[in-house]
């Protein structure tokens, strides 16, 4: 077996300036429960359904990177 054989390539995928609003509405959108953050071509983390619904954030006034920054540095 080839890693290529699992490995999907059709993944949801949002910017990390990408506001909270817009992630939720894709992910509802897609029925799918996280997306990977990309920046320029470079994948920089995922972003999880349950902790977007667990965070206290407002949606509208947030970006991505807001909610995993401490998770990456």
């Amino acid at each position: 077996m080839q890693v290529s054989d699992v490995l999907r390539t059709d993944y949801l995928a949002i910017s990390p300036d990408d506001m909270l609003s817009k992630v939720i509405g894709k992910l509802g959108k897609d029925h799918t429960e996280a997306v990977a953050l990309d920046k320029k071509g470079k994948y920089t983390g995922m972003l999880w359904k349950r902790a977007l619904m667990r965070s206290r954030f407002d949606p509208a006034a947030t970006k991505a990177r807001n909610l995993i920054e401490g998770a990456t540095g």
